[in-house]
C-alpha cells in the first residue's frame, strides 16, 4: 500500500503478520545500528481507554500517555488509530552467505534482483520446505541434529539481491517453531553469544534452528527493549514438539558467570609457588557481523549464515 504512493517504513520486523497495533504494543522491532523499532516510528495514537472515552496522543498532546502507550502491551487502552513516519521508499542491497562465526561481513555487493525462479526455489523449497523435513527428523532422531546441521551449512548458497525495503526486511516463515529472545547492550553481544553456544554445548542440547542476532539503536520509550540505550537481540528456537525448556530456561550470563568462577577457581589452585598463574584468563575473541546487519547462527559445529542489507 505504501509503496503505490512512493514510501515506505524506515523499519520493520521480520514477520508481516502481526496487526499495526499489536505489533507496536509488543515492541515488535527489526535491524540496523542507526534504526528504531516499530514504535519509534510512531508520531501519534488514538486510544480508547476503559471507561470508553476516545482520547488522542502525541508528543505535544499528553506526551505522557503517548511516551508510554507506544509500547503498552494493551495495558492502557485499545489502539484504533496509529500515525507512523514514513519515508520516500527505498531499496535494500541484501547479501546472503555462509561463513565461520568469527568472520565479520565484507563491504561492496553488487546490486541485481532475484528472479522468481530463484526466489522460490531457495525461499520455498529450501528455507521452508527441506528445512521442515530437516526439522521433523531431528525431532525423530535427535542425535543426528549435528549432523543434519553440518550439512545444511555446507548446502547454504550465497545470493546477493535488491528489492523494495519491505520485501528483503520480512521472511517466510512456515516451518513452526517456540522462540525467546534476549535483549542486551550492544556492547554485551559477544559475551551473550558465546554464553548461548556455552549454554548448547554444556547441557548437550539437540538445536536444528539458529540462533539470530539483530540490533537497535536506542529510544526513549519506557518499555521498549531499547530504553535509554543501543541493544542487540539474540532470538533462540527450537522446532515445534521439541523441548525447549532446559534451553530457554538457563541464562546465558549465569551459565557465563558460573564459568567464569570455575576458572578462577581452577587458576587459583594451579598458582605456582611463585604466584604466578599457570594458565591466563580464556580471552573472548569472537567477531560479528557489523551491527548494520542481521544474521543467523547454527550452533553444533556448522557455519552461520549472514545476512547484511544496506540501502
Amino acid at each position: 500500500m505504501l509503496e503505490d504512493v512512493g514510501l515506505g517504513l524506515g523499519n520493520l520486523g521480520d514477520i508481516d503478520r502481526q496487526t499495526v497495533a499489536g505489533a507496536i504494543s509488543t515492541g515488535t522491532h527489526g535491524t540496523g545500528q542507526a534504526l528504531g523499532g516499530l514504535a519509534a516510528q510512531v508520531r501519534g495514537l488514538q486510544l480508547v481507554l476503559a471507561d470508553g472515552s476516545v482520547v488522542s496522543c502525541s508528543a505535544t498532546e499528553r506526551p505522557e500517555l503517548f511516551s508510554a502507550a507506544r509500547v503498552g502491551l494493551g495495558a492502557l487502552g485499545i489502539l484504533t488509530t496509529v500515525t507512523l513516519q514514513t519515508e520516500p521508499a527505498f531499496l535494500l542491497n541484501t547479501q546472503e552467505r555462509p561463513m565461520p562465526l568469527p568472520v565479520v561481513l565484507a563491504d561492496g555487493a553488487p546490486t541485481r534482483p532475484l528472479d522468481r525462479r530463484r526466489t522460490f526455489v531457495q525461499d520455498e523449497v529450501f528455507s521452508n520446505g527441506a528445512f521442515g523435513l530437516t526439522c521433523r527428523f531431528g525431532r525423530l532422531f535427535p542425535a543426528a541434529i549435528p549432523r543434519i546441521n553440518a550439512i545444511a551449512a555446507r548446502g547454504m548458497g550465497r545470493r546477493t539481491y535488491t528489492d523494495a525495503s519491505y520485501k528483503v526486511l520480512v521472511s517466510s516463515r512456515r516451518v513452526h517453531f517456540v522462540e525467546m529472545e534476549y535483549a542486551v547492550p550492544t556492547e554485551a553481544v559477544r559475551e551473550a553469544i558465546t554464553g548461548i553456544t556455552r549454554v548448547i554445548d554444556e547441557h548437550d542440547l539437540r538445536v536444528s534452528f539458529p540462533f539470530e542476532v539483530r540490533f537497535t539503536a536506542a529510544d526513549d520509550i519506557p518499555l521498549s527493549t531499547a530504553s535509554g540505550r543501543a541493544s542487540a537481540y539474540l532470538a533462540v528456537h527450537m522446532f515445534k514438539g521439541q523441548p525447549y525448556e532446559k534451553y530457554f530456561g538457563v541464562s546465558p550470563a549465569r551459565s557465563a558467570r558460573r564459568r567464569r568462577a570455575r576458572s578462577r577457581s581452577r587458576r587459583t589452585r594451579a598458582t605456582s609457588p611463585s604466584g604466578a598463574s599457570s594458565r591466563s584468563a580464556e580471552s573472548c575473541r569472537t567477531s560479528i557481523a557489523s551491527p548494520g546487519t542481521g544474521w543467523w547462527h547454527r550452533p553444533s559445529g556448522s557455519a552461520p549464515r549472514a545476512t547484511g542489507r544496506r540501502r
